[in-house]
């Protein structure tokens, strides 16, 4: 009887690559074949081997051609390579990312901290980059650059700029800063005060108009 195998591609030839004869079938021998073989067909979506899989390939003495003695091995080195190759695509575009969202916190801070001296936010600063990361198509921005961040404006401004919980240019002077704070303390002070009177006068209000609804009602 003639040897089949289950290996050959219908539109291929079954002839050795640069010779004249045709592949010499190899018999499945290997008892872990049925399995090595079942799993390799899955993860490949093999429409070809899929169908025969549920047999005992190995009891029915199947037999492949010598080309196919790598069919379930991993991935190939030129699928790795070409995964290797989209991370090395995603990482040049993050680092793109990273290094346009700097030069536009930079010159933000060029501009406007220097410009008009006043104090900013460390996490207003953040969230200026995390922003300006996302304009340029990074959905999500690594704690790593976040946590770098005061690293590179030191790099950049130098002495510059003074970074704790603030951010300040080096022209605000000691003064100045006493005295926006004690501002800020009596702005804070005045708001906090004056939302409460009016959120109690809306609540009169709102309490004057209930009744007046509810008396109408009953007459």
């Amino acid at each position: 009887m003639k040897q089949s195998a289950y290996f050959a591609r219908k539109q291929t030839s079954t002839y050795a690559k640069r010779q004249k004869t045709q592949e010499v079938l190899v018999k499945c021998r290997e008892l872990r074949a049925d399995a090595k073989i079942r799993n390799a067909t899955t993860k490949k979506l093999d429409s070809r081997i899929l169908g025969i899989v549920s047999r005992d390939i190995v009891a029915a003495e199947a037999h492949y051609h010598r080309s196919y003695r790598f069919y379930t091995q991993g991935e190939t080195s030129q699928q790795k390579g070409a995964v290797s190759a989209d991370d090395k695509e995603d990482e040049d575009i993050y680092e793109a990312a990273v290094s346009q969202s700097y030069s536009e916190l930079f010159h933000y801070i060029r501009m406007e901290l220097f410009g008009t001296p006043k104090v900013l936010m460390i996490t207003d600063v953040t969230s200026r980059l995390v922003a300006s990361m996302k304009s340029f198509g990074v959905d999500q921005v690594q704690d790593s650059t976040k946590k770098h961040l005061r690293q590179r404006i030191k790099k950049e401004f130098g002495g510059f700029l003074h970074i704790y919980l603030l951010i300040y240019p080096d022209s605000l002077t000691v003064q100045e800063l006493v005295r926006e704070n004690q501002s800020l303390k009596k702005q804070l002070k005045t708001l906090s005060r004056g939302d409460a009177q009016e959120l109690q006068t809306k609540a009169a209000k709102q309490l004057r108009a209930d009744i007046k609804t509810k008396a109408k009602d009953i007459n």
